[in-house]
């Protein structure tokens, strides 16, 4: 294995979301992925279009956003170092996506994705708790903008 090949592993095995997961599931995503360099405010994905991959913030950071029908773009949430991006369940995305400063992406399909949520009970739990701390953070940001106004 290369350095490069390394480094990619250790990153992917300290992500929460794969907790647990075995050598085997940890290789076939170090193969299956890809990573990209990625300049600042490059489109990563638009909302509508169907979801693809999974994506994972290796360096740098990205901007959630959607259009409101003035045509502002409103930001929905900042993702940095080491968060996902990405809906296993629905077909298309919600909302867009941009790179906030050049930025490394790791991208992983979603088909492989999707067999892991299946077939590996694991990767579920990891999958539900990140979704489930992202959902308190969010509730807690909301929060606190009802008691500001």
């Amino acid at each position: 294995m290369n350095n490069h090949t390394n480094n990619r592993l250790e990153f992917i095995k300290k992500l929460p979301i794969f907790d647990n997961l075995s050598i085997e599931n940890i290789e076939n995503i170090l193969a299956l992925s890809s990573i990209f360099n990625i300049k600042k405010n490059s489109k990563l994905f638009l909302k509508d279009e169907e979801i693809k991959y999974f994506h994972i913030i290796v360096k740098g950071s990205a901007i959630l956003y959607d259009n409101s029908l003035d045509g502002n773009q409103n930001i929905l949430q900042f993702v940095k170092k080491r968060e996902i991006i990405g809906d296993v369940f629905a077909k298309n995305y919600i909302f867009s996506a941009i790179s906030n400063e050049d930025s490394l992406i790791m991208l992983i399909p979603i088909k492989f994705i999707r067999g892991l949520v299946e077939n590996n009970p694991i990767f579920c739990f990891n999958l539900l708790k990140e979704h489930s701390e992202r959902n308190r953070k969010l509730l807690t940001l909301l929060s606190r903008i009802k008691l500001n106004n």
